[in-house]
């Protein structure tokens, strides 16, 4: 595929059957100090140390999309106006509260890649809400690590149940010359294009968890890709970001390495989890060698004091906790996030969620037990060395989120758990003597 070169000129690009036209700006207005950018293992931003506690607002995008194309039915005529103004008073609570950036899932959910590839219309929404989503950004001067949902550009079920060139997610994983990693290519090629002269982008994220995928065995038929195969498309996926868009860094989008990482890509299956030593070899394969700039890890271990490993030679107890995985992170001379991060309510994951765990964890955010457990989680963040942590998640506006017991955290809702998290930030920045 044709690679813009210089800037303003405009490139026809075919995309698998898609024909668009890509203007490069005449200047694109953004340097490093707009972005977030690393040195000697610091983020930085406006040219000096930064640090925050903020929030996943992954909803941004999807309230705006939803209210294009809902999951059923009609939508309603005052859909798209409605989203806009609880988005904009969302993204305006977070400015006021002293937060600078947030993560977002600016993408569908789901598979997309057969959507975007032949629908015109979808492809018509897909920007008029993603468009909608950094302009708001823009208006509150908050930055967004733009997740951009890459592993939902492989081939629809229909396909993976019937092709043979290995085409669907193990394709897009495992095989750089299969029709969805072409796609996701072209894909990409577009969208950084389109948005890499905002400043509201402080950094691109190739997709969510997708390290969760690696060697769990077969699922519907289809083996799962191997740790080296997920490396391996981290890495391409990441040098072909850098060529669109040398200025910003890269993050995997998480999440953390299961706790049987190293030996489930041996081949030993379940029984036994990593030692220490092994979970490290684990993040080298991953990493060492990598473009990627930035480890995402998702920790939500508040309650049991970490992701247990095997136990040490004396029988104790070994956590993956939040300074251990910087400790790794810096080894392998890369940046180190808090991706998604909390204490999460029981039953948030299904009811089998924290059910080991001792009587006084809470089932939701406005629970009396709730302000005990997100302090502690603060706490910890404001000692682990992370610079960036982001908690899951603020004012959601999906329905299973909204129940009595709301599992979101909200100004109107949950004050005092915001406020404690916002004590945070602060206390973040000053022990980091970050801005």
């Amino acid at each position: 595929m044709m690679k813009q070169t210089r800037r303003g000129w405009c490139l026809l690009v075919t995309i698998i059957g898609v024909l668009s036209v890509r203007c490069a700006p005449a200047e694109i207005g953004v340097t490093a100090n707009d972005v977030f950018t690393l040195k000697d293992g610091r983020f930085y931003l406006d040219g000096r140390p930064f640090a925050e506690m903020s929030f996943n607002k992954f909803d941004l995008f999807w309230a705006l999309w939803s209210a294009l194309r809902p999951n059923s039915g009609t939508v309603p005529v005052n859909a798209w106006p409605k989203a806009l103004a609880t988005q904009d008073k969302a993204l305006a609570n977070l400015h006021n509260l002293g937060f600078r950036t947030i993560r977002i899932f600016a993408h569908p959910y789901g598979r997309f890649g057969d959507s975007w590839e032949h629908d015109p219309a979808w492809r018509a929404d897909f920007f008029k809400a993603l468009d909608a989503t950094l302009d708001l950004c823009d208006k509150h001067h908050i930055k967004a690590i733009f997740s951009l949902g890459s592993a939902g550009l492989c081939d629809g079920i229909a396909a993976q149940e019937s092709r043979q060139d290995g085409a669907a997610m193990l394709g897009l994983i495992a095989n750089p010359a299969s029709h969805s990693r072409q796609r996701l290519y072209a894909y990409l090629d577009v969208i950084i294009a389109r948005y890499k002269s905002r400043q509201s982008v402080a950094m691109w994220e190739i997709t969510n968890e997708l390290t969760n995928l690696a060697d769990i065995g077969v699922r519907k038929g289809v083996p799962a890709p191997t740790l080296t195969q997920v490396a391996e498309f981290f890495d391409s996926v990441a040098k072909h970001i850098k060529v669109d868009d040398p200025l910003r860094l890269v993050s995997t989008g998480g999440s953390h390495l299961r706790e049987y990482a190293w030996n489930l890509f041996l081949g030993h299956g379940w029984r036994q989890r990593d030692t220490l030593a092994e979970q490290r070899k684990a993040f080298a394969a991953y990493f060492q060698k990598s473009a990627v700039d930035v480890i995402d890890i998702h920790y939500y271990a508040i309650h049991t004091g970490g992701y247990e490993l095997a136990r040490d030679v004396d029988g104790q107890p070994v956590f993956m906790t939040p300074p251990r995985y910087t400790h790794v992170a810096h080894e392998l001379g890369k940046g180190i996030i808090l991706g998604e991060y909390g204490a999460l309510p029981y039953g948030f994951d299904g009811p089998r969620k924290n059910t080991k765990t001792n009587d006084n964890w809470f089932v939701g955010y406005n629970d009396a037990t709730a302000k005990h457990w997100v302090q502690r989680a603060t706490d910890s963040a404001v000692n682990s060395g992370v610079q960036l942590v982001y908690f899951w998640t603020y004012q959601s506006d999906r329905p299973q989120d909204q129940k009595s017991n709301p599992v979101t955290y909200s100004i109107a809702y949950t004050p005092e758990l915001v406020q404690i998290i916002v004590d945070g930030n602060r206390r973040l920045k000053e022990k980091l003597n970050a801005h």
